[in-house]
Parts: structure tokens; C-alpha cells; sequence
């Protein structure tokens, strides 16, 4: 079976670093006012995996559908602990090379939350892109969005991001240039 996010590079000491003390946040963070952003930072452990469906094509491994139950280490804001589940789909090429399309949902007794799929580079040396994911609010959340950097570390994300209120700017549906002055 193939093991997603599992880093050969042993980075204790920037592990050390991002992680802090293992404090954790019992009060509830305040809730982001218009034009205000609210800082986060967490730790979630990629967990164990159910194997989905795999097929090799012209040469490249493809599974579909795996689904993984990570565990959230520590979050600054707890509006983003509770049970989290990852859906990933990848592709595995002969060199190595490994596209990871993936996306949380984190899930509370104050709401949801659904990331946005984001697809990730494992370079065949087995070192990762960078991740920036988009979680959108639901339900106690609905109206907020979640913002951050989620590189992976020995198979932990580090997040490093914001709360605000509201949504992203839309990306545009117009391929063609934009006008010139």
C-alpha cells in the first residue's frame, strides 16, 4: 500500500520549533469582525488509512477514493479541533513523482469545517510542495473561511494561517489577457 505523506527527512529541531509548548486552548477565540483576521497555528498527525481503489495506467499507480482519520495534535483556535477525515486521490508516476489531490473536514459541536480540494507535489526524494489550503465554514461556522501554509513534516501538517469572515477572492473564468494600458 502506498503511504501518503510519509517524509524520509527527520527535522526534530523545526518540529521543535513550530510545535511551541504543548499548551492547550480551553477558552473559545474571538470570532473575527469585519476586516479583521484572527492567527492560528495547529499540528495535525496524519493518522491511519483506508486504501482506496488502485489501478496502474500507462505506467502510473492511481488510487482513488483513500480515506484517513488524522488526529489533531494541538490547535490555537479551538474552533478548529474536533474529528477530522481526509479524502485523497494520487497518482504515482515510474520516477517517483507522486500528485496527491486531497481535503480535510473538520467536524465540532460549534460547526464544520470543508477544505477546499488542493492538490500536492511529492518529489520522488520524498520531500513535499507546500500546501496553502482553504477550509470554508459551515453550519456554527458558515460565514468564515480559514486560511493557512500546510507543509508536512515526518507525516504532521504544520498550519500557520487566518480566520476571517467572508470568502476569498473568486478566480476568474476568462482565460484570455488582461487589457493592455
Amino acid at each position: 500500500p502506498v503511504r501518503l505523506f510519509r517524509s524520509p527527512i527527520v527535522l526534530l529541531a523545526a518540529l521543535a520549533l513550530v510545535a511551541g509548548p504543548a499548551a492547550v486552548v480551553t477558552a473559545q477565540s474571538p470570532s473575527p469582525s469585519a476586516g479583521t483576521a484572527v492567527p492560528f497555528t495547529g499540528r495535525i498527525d496524519f493518522g491511519e488509512c483506508a486504501e482506496g481503489t488502485t489501478e496502474i495506467v500507462d505506467g502510473v499507480t492511481r488510487t482513488r477514493g483513500e480515506v484517513c482519520d488524522p488526529q489533531v495534535l494541538e490547535m490555537s483556535d479551538p474552533r478548529l479541533d474536533g474529528d477530522v477525515t481526509v479524502h485523497s486521490d494520487f497518482d504515482v508516476y515510474p520516477d517517483g513523482l507522486t500528485l496527491i489531490r486531497w481535503a480535510f473536514r473538520i467536524e465540532n459541536d460549534g460547526g464544520t469545517w470543508q477544505q477546499s480540494p488542493t492538490l500536492t507535489v511529492q518529489y520522488p526524494d520524498g520531500t513535499f510542495s507546500t500546501a496553502t489550503i482553504m477550509l470554508t465554514g459551515e453550519g456554527g461556522y458558515e460565514g468564515l473561511t480559514a486560511v493557512a501554509a500546510a507543509p508536512v513534516i515526518n507525516d504532521i501538517w504544520i498550519l500557520d494561517g487566518l480566520i476571517f469572515e467572508g470568502e476569498v477572492p473568486s478566480h476568474t473564468t476568462d482565460p484570455s489577457p488582461a487589457p493592455q494600458a
